[in-house]
């Protein structure tokens, strides 16, 4: 059964919108000339059976045992850090590897490993200023996830796309929502580096139960018949469901 305790979005595939989309403003503040290097990690706990460490999958799970660590004094108090749930920790500052940070309950540890070709954000002004020819991919995606991170109280991300949270969403007839979002992209030169933001309306069907979602499109409380099943099938293809584990655990 779907969740609807979280900011979620049941999405429908995007159908073109024709109509005029409004201008935004964007301000950016000058960003800090100090590295911000993307290092290989991974969050892994230990087998109560094995007693063998393994890397732990969720991305869940993962967020949730990292705020541990850092809750609970695993980086001194003037290291900023931040885990994307899936391979790569960012920071401002300088971290050894390769390193291991524990949890305090010693059941689970952040893994810092070993990466000779380490990119960050300092290479972008190197190719900019031609002290460097190759192309810095890895560090222009450093960048582009660290702005995604400086609004991550104010935006949800489906798909590469970003919906600001305290935006209402507007009916559109036919059982949809419309919402005003954006997607943002860096582009770098030799002598520039430009942050394009495409401004897009798209259209979502209204987040509730996964339940109530069903008997809404087979029109009763009832347990859907064969051809039911193969509609319900073909519109919730495209949609993201939050579910709830017995455990209380979201995914």
């Amino acid at each position: 059964m779907a969740s609807n305790k979280q900011a979620n979005y049941i999405r429908k595939e995007r159908i073109p919108v024709l109509s005029a989309i409004p201008s935004a403003q964007l301000k950016l503040s000058s960003l800090p000339r100090r590295p911000a290097p993307a290092q290989p990690s991974a969050i892994e706990e230990i087998g109560s059976r094995s007693g063998e460490w393994y890397e732990v999958k969720g991305r869940a799970r993962c967020a949730l045992i990292m705020q541990s660590i850092v809750s609970n004094g695993g980086f001194a108090t003037n290291v900023i850090v931040w885990y994307d749930e899936q391979k790569c920790l960012y920071s401002t500052s300088q971290l050894s590897s390769p390193m291991l940070i524990h949890s305090p309950e010693g059941q689970s540890r952040l893994n810092i490993k070993s990466f000779a070709n380490q990119w960050s954000t300092d290479d972008i002004q190197n190719y900019i200023t031609g002290r460097a020819t190759e192309y810095p991919y890895d560090a222009v995606r450093i960048l582009e996830t660290l702005l995604k991170k400086s609004l991550q109280d104010r935006i949800q991300v489906v798909n590469n796309n970003c919906y600001f949270l305290d935006e209402v969403a507007k009916p559109v007839g036919g059982g949809f929502y419309e919402r005003f979002g954006f997607v943002q992209s860096l582009n770098l030169t030799s002598h520039r580096i430009t942050l394009s933001i495409q401004t897009k309306l798209t259209t979502f069907y209204p987040e509730m139960s996964l339940l109530d979602f069903v008997h809404t499109h087979i029109g009763a409380k009832r347990v859907p018949n064969e051809y039911e099943w193969k509609k319900l099938n073909r519109t919730l293809k495209n949609c993201s469901i939050v579910t709830q584990q017995s455990n209380w655990k979201q995914v």
